[in-house]
């Protein structure tokens, strides 16, 4: 099930130094540029604060903000519709953990206790349900899709 309404987008950056900027940038509209939108910028607050925000109308802080966006956009990966629902269980977990440190299979295969078939079995498991084709491919996603 999608929460995006149909024909839009989104895209997931690892990192992004001002929390709730960009999801709000887009709820309020200020991707359409020109013709009087605004966004609000969340501040930071904690138990001695209120929250709040500020609105910034058409400036060149919402230039910068926007710019700011589009820096984010490239550097983010899109979400895979469903990604959400990909969970792993505690071994296929630990069995990435450990390919993604550098152990071989045979090595993994030892520290889980498991035959170096199952481990490879389920590796390639792995790599179908992530829709790869590489070892590298699937550590990517391990790593983008929070597996590992």
């Amino acid at each position: 099930m999608s929460l995006l309404p149909s024909g839009r987008r989104s895209r997931r950056a690892l990192t992004a130094p001002v929390a709730g900027v960009v999801a709000l940038l887009l709820l309020s509209g200020a991707r359409r540029r020109g013709g009087g939108h605004a966004a609000m910028l969340p501040l930071r607050h904690n138990e001695h604060t209120a929250p709040a925000s500020v609105l910034i109308h058409p400036s060149g802080l919402l230039d910068a903000m926007l710019a700011f966006y589009d820096v984010l956009w490239e550097r983010g990966y899109p979400v895979a519709p469903g990604a959400a629902g990909e969970e792993l269980d505690e071994v296929d977990r630990r069995l990435l953990s450990l390919l993604l440190s550098g152990l071989t299979d045979q090595a993994v295969a030892g520290r889980l206790g498991l035959s170096l078939r199952t481990v490879q079995r389920r590796i390639h498991q792995l790599m179908t349900k992530a829709g790869v084709h590489t070892r590298l491919q699937l550590g990517w996603h391990a790593a983008t899709r929070g597996w590992a």
